[in-house]
């Protein structure tokens, strides 16, 4: 079943950096939340990731963040 939400919806996220005991970047976990600009609807980070294309991801996650390959190889992965 496909439902489809005709509303705006705003993005607040924030990084997570996740080390190893000796110091090392692993990861970064983005931690997101998703809200109609009206706040009555709420969508799960989750949810919303899973239905961006390749292009939307890409404006979603500018290039300018320095993100682990690792991260990145991930995030192409789950298209």
């Amino acid at each position: 079943m496909k439902i489809q939400f005709d509303t705006a919806f705003s993005s607040n996220y924030l990084c997570q950096p996740i080390y190893s005991n000796k110091g090392k970047l692993l990861a970064v976990e983005l931690i997101c939340r998703f809200a109609s600009t009206d706040s009555k609807l709420i969508m799960p980070t989750e949810l919303v990731l899973n239905l961006l294309n390749t292009q939307q991801l890409s404006r979603f996650c500018p290039n300018k963040w320095p993100l682990p390959k690792n991260m990145q190889l991930g995030l192409r992965k789950t298209r």
